[in-house]
């Protein structure tokens, strides 16, 4: 599914009572959404062009075993009306990525005009300051690195000393006092390969998460996994430590939860794909030299349980 896809889905689900489903058909599956409050249930169905064979399994089943319980609309996402069946019955196509309806069926009357409410009331597919503090974090990390690199004269490999001074994890200075580097340290990275690969993967899972869990909870969990990591990598390593992923494992983690707790609703496969990238993520952290492992391993498991403590169900209603 894209991301514009997807972002439908999700302004369907959150201003028209519908939730996610899952539709299985043999070993693939199309996703939907449902309203279970209405009778018939009123189902989407979203399918590309080459998912045809796929929607023909689900919607033979709908015929057979719920003709009278579920109401399916088969929406078509695709870029060009050359991809439209005009023989097609029960058909909506629409160009997501204009947020444009290409053609609905002549048995759709009645019912279009709910449909096409539906549609347009996504005024744009990313409200941006739903992502607020995620864009936040990324500038006051580029900051801190232009910062730095400045100090250093060089943005491919920042003078040690000049992290230190700035706030690295540094064992003997934590242990003197200077607890506020177990914070600090998560602002600074080594150099310009570093600070990107740390802002793209925030970039990426940081907006799912402050879109889920809601910005408060959002800076905690990033916060508190931050110090986490840290804090483990004080315990256990004694190598100067600095750089965003520990707390990144945790939005990480954070992600895992919420995966498993919608798992009924949006489908074990995003929850495989989840553990997937974690445990990928891992093995980098365990074969890739300077690597920090502990502090990686510290946000995860920081940022796991107090997702976990965190989530509550009526977030992703």
């Amino acid at each position: 599914m894209d991301k514009n896809t997807r972002s439908l889905i999700e302004s369907i689900c959150r201003n028209n009572n519908y939730q996610i489903t899952e539709l299985k058909c043999g070993s693939d599956y199309l996703w939907g959404v449902i309203n279970s409050e209405m009778f018939p249930k009123k189902l989407f169905i979203f399918f590309e062009n080459n998912k045809r064979k796929q929607l023909d399994l689900v919607v033979n089943d709908l015929e057979i075993n719920h003709k009278d319980s579920i109401d399916y609309i088969k929406v078509l996402v695709t870029k060009s009306n050359a991809d439209v069946n005009l023989n097609e019955n029960r058909l909506i196509a629409l160009n997501v990525k204009k947020n444009k309806i290409l053609y609905i069926s002549s048995d759709m009357d009645g019912r279009s005009r709910e449909i096409e409410t539906i549609i347009n009331s996504r005024v744009s597919y990313e409200n941006q300051s739903d992502y607020l503090f995620t864009y936040i974090i990324i500038g006051i990390n580029i900051v801190v690195f232009l910062i730095s690199a400045y100090l250093s004269g060089n943005i491919f490999n920042i003078d040690s000393n000049v992290l230190i001074s700035m706030g690295a994890k540094e064992n003997s200075l934590i242990s003197n006092g200077e607890y506020y580097r177990l914070l600090t340290s998560e602002f600074l990275h080594a150099g310009i390969v570093h600070i990107t690969m740390n802002m793209y993967s925030l970039y990426i899972v940081g907006k799912l998460v402050e879109k889920i869990y809601g910005k408060s909870r959002y800076i905690v969990i990033y916060i508190v996994s931050a110090i986490g990591a840290s804090t483990l990598s004080y315990l256990f390593s004694n190598s100067m430590s600095i750089g965003a992923s520990g707390a990144i494992f945790g939005i990480m983690g954070a992600t895992l939860v919420m995966a498993y707790k919608l798992r009924d609703r949006i489908g074990k496969g995003f929850l495989k794909n989840v553990i997937a990238v974690i445990v990928i993520n891992l093995i980098f952290s365990v074969s890739v030299p300077n690597i920090d492992l502990f502090a990686h391993l510290g946000g995860f498991i920081s940022g796991t349980i107090l997702s976990w403590l965190l989530y509550k169900e009526k977030l992703a209603n």
